[in-house]
């Protein structure tokens, strides 16, 4: 009781200690524990609206008000507890129903003196225009192909039988992945222009310069001509040139381009399935990520850093993977 003459708030008689703890009425003889209030401040409630704030650029990240300011290490501690709550309490969303499309792609960072990989899956339904983000597999060492099974074995066994193509950048774990399970192929096109790109001569004075722009007008129609009498002319000469050519590097790319073209035309002979030709799905992903990390300016850990990675996918839930045919 906090009241200096309080009364029994039973029949408002006179009351009078019984025991430490204890009251009693001295009318109606009724008993009862006086509990003292908590002295301080009230515990703050945890809520998702300021992790989605600052995933969404809409608050300033903490290194940032440092500047100039002194930021005490409760509000960073709040921070991570909300983070932590709200990847407690969001839940992933739903695989669609139907056929599926699977798109999948690494990011690989420098943390701590080694290196640390984030395999990154999206599932699209044929007829849909969004792609559902999947949890993260994270993994330390660099982007091998044991991990990409054990990342791909994440997904459910009955989601798998539904999926009828991979689109990828072609690494050899997942090509192998798609194999075993009797899947399409459709490989990255922007990652094969830029490997492309890279290694041809572009300078104007150059020796090579027909020669490099011969390459990417010849990869270019045997990567959108329906017609595959053309795509198998120009794929011919691509060899030729892939033979005489003195550059190792571009003589490696184009001899691989070669033998998996038609990984590259997939979207062609199956436009039932209304497949992307790129996998920016995924990179644009990685690209939130990167700029999430420049935001924050660095984590203590490695695994605040998976957590907040697993908060970002969370929070966006699905990703823009729109069809070649759509597109046009």
């Amino acid at each position: 009781m906090t009241k200096k003459h309080a009364k029994c708030p039973f029949c408002e008689a006179k009351i009078i200690k019984y025991g430490e703890r204890r009251m009693h009425c001295v009318q109606c003889k009724k008993t009862w524990t006086v509990r003292p209030k908590r002295r301080g401040r009230k515990a703050k409630r945890v809520t998702a609206t300021p992790i989605k704030r600052y995933l969404n650029h809409e608050r300033v990240p903490l290194a940032r008000e440092r500047r100039g300011a002194t930021v005490s290490a409760s509000r960073s501690a709040r921070l991570r507890k909300e983070r932590d709550e709200f990847n407690k309490k969001q839940v992933w969303h739903p695989v669609p129903d139907g056929p599926l499309i699977l798109i999948a792609d690494a990011i690989v960072k420098y943390r701590k003196g080694s290196w640390h990989t984030w395999f990154f899956m999206f599932l699209r339904a044929v007829e849909s225009e969004d792609a559902i983000i999947l949890p993260p597999y994270y993994a330390g060492g660099r982007e091998v192909c044991s991990e990409w099974c054990s990342a791909l074995e994440t997904i459910h066994p009955d989601t798998l039988k539904r999926v009828k193509a991979l689109v990828s950048d072609g690494h050899r774990g997942l090509m192998s992945f798609a194999l075993w399970h009797d899947w399409l192929v459709q490989r990255c096109h922007i990652h094969l222009i830029m490997a492309i790109q890279a290694r041809r001569s572009r300078w104007s004075m150059g020796r090579k310069r027909s020669e490099g722009e011969e390459i990417f007008m010849l990869t270019n129609c045997v990567l959108k001509n329906p017609c595959r009498e053309e795509a198998r002319r120009a794929l011919s000469r691509i060899e030729e040139i892939g033979w005489t050519s003195k550059s190792k590097m571009l003589k490696k790319v184009l001899q691989g381009f070669v033998t998996s073209a038609e990984d590259y035309r997939t979207y062609l002979n199956h436009p039932e399935l209304n497949l992307p030709t790129t996998s920016n799905t995924a990179e644009s992903l990685n690209a939130l990520v990167d700029d999430f990390c420049s935001r924050a300016r660095g984590f203590r850990t490695v695994a605040s850093l998976n957590a907040w990675i697993i908060a970002l996918c969370k929070e966006r839930g699905t990703i823009k993977c729109q069809g070649k045919y759509q597109q046009n």
